[in-house]
């Protein structure tokens, strides 16, 4: 099972505008090669076009692009990076480079333990309970180049025992006012985690998949019934709040329209937020869950069919389950 820890960070301000810079690069490379039908043609545009770059970020693009049944997920519409760059740079977008720790998975505990001898290492600037640490990197092929340093505040523990292989630095534009002001440096790193110990299933939870909306504005997402081994049952329900549906549709509209993408991402993005907060506290309740089928939400009073694409039933049932693995709660078909 994979984990993403993502950290506050902090690049040199003599490298900072070079990190930005080369991040863009790969992001209009990778826009441009999905635009190119065949894979391995695709796949040599990306190393031909960033042979300068460390082959971890090149790589990294590689990956997205690979596989037919990624390519049909990856469809989307024009972002700044496809087209001009210094409109774009004046727009703002994301930017991303990748990286590795070493050449196969290394534990977090032996990973901090690396000197300078190793390409990428890592040390510690200040100790506590949310240590500063600062991660030295390659950018460049060429070894004889100067590499990055990038501090970053751990405000949770990686645990010793978790094996790492991959990391990312990315940056995305701070705006005010409608203008990019600056870029926000993040470092994430990838994380395998052993999954969790089954519980020894206690309290049986039966999940109700809803998207009924309720008199007072707010959604009804999921309920959840739950069998205790005294014969007791309890019963939790879950909503987005009110002003869901008025959010949700302006939106879709916008996105549907073409006029603004980024009022949907950060729809889903709360979304989700949502999700994982009722998947924390499904998980505290129960031991064990079981699912009624999608359509079993229909029969609910007051359920209205188009109400059901503001809800994605499936990211909810998703969260449930991820957060199921890693406390160990069982998901029975």
């Amino acid at each position: 099972m994979y984990r993403s820890y993502v950290f506050k960070a902090w690049a040199e301000p003599e490298s900072a505008p070079m990190l930005i810079e080369q991040g863009h690069r790969l992001m209009r490379t990778y826009a441009q090669a999905l635009e190119i039908v065949d894979l391995n043609e695709a796949r040599q545009y990306v190393y031909q076009n960033l042979d300068d770059l460390w082959y971890a970020s090149r790589q990294m693009a590689s990956i997205w692009i690979k596989g037919q049944n990624a390519r049909k997920l990856m469809k989307r519409k024009a972002r700044p990076e496809d087209g001009d760059p210094e409109v774009a740079e004046a727009m703002g977008y994301d930017a991303v480079l990748g990286g590795v720790v070493n050449a196969s998975e290394l534990s977090w505990e032996k990973f901090i333990e690396h000197g300078e001898k190793y390409r990428v290492f890592c040390r510690t600037i200040r100790g506590g309970d949310r240590p500063l640490l600062e991660l030295t990197t390659p950018v460049w092929t060429d070894k004889s180049k100067e590499r990055v340093r990038i501090r970053f505040l751990m405000h949770r523990p990686i645990p010793k025992d978790a094996m790492i292989h991959r990391f990312f630095i990315i940056m995305r534009p701070k705006r005010r006012e409608g203008r990019v002001i600056g870029y926000a440096f993040y470092l994430s790193f990838m994380i395998k985690i052993e999954k969790a110990d089954l519980r020894r299933p206690k309290r049986m939870g039966t999940l109700q998949p809803a998207w009924k909306v309720e008199s007072d504005g707010s959604i009804l997402v999921l309920g959840l019934d739950i069998e205790y081994m005294d014969g007791t049952t309890a019963h939790h329900e879950y909503h987005l709040p009110p002003g869901t549906i008025q959010k949700a549709r302006k939106a879709q509209h916008l996105s549907i329209t073409g006029q603004d993408n980024v009022e949907y991402r950060h729809y889903d993005r709360w979304r989700q937020d949502q999700y994982r907060k009722i998947a924390t506290d499904v998980c505290k309740r129960t031991d064990a869950l079981k699912m009624k089928t999608y359509k079993s939400g229909e029969s609910i009073p007051g359920t209205v069919a188009r109400h059901r694409p503001f809800v994605s039933v499936a990211k909810l049932i998703a969260a449930i389950s991820e957060r199921a693995a890693k406390e160990g709660v069982s998901m029975m078909r």
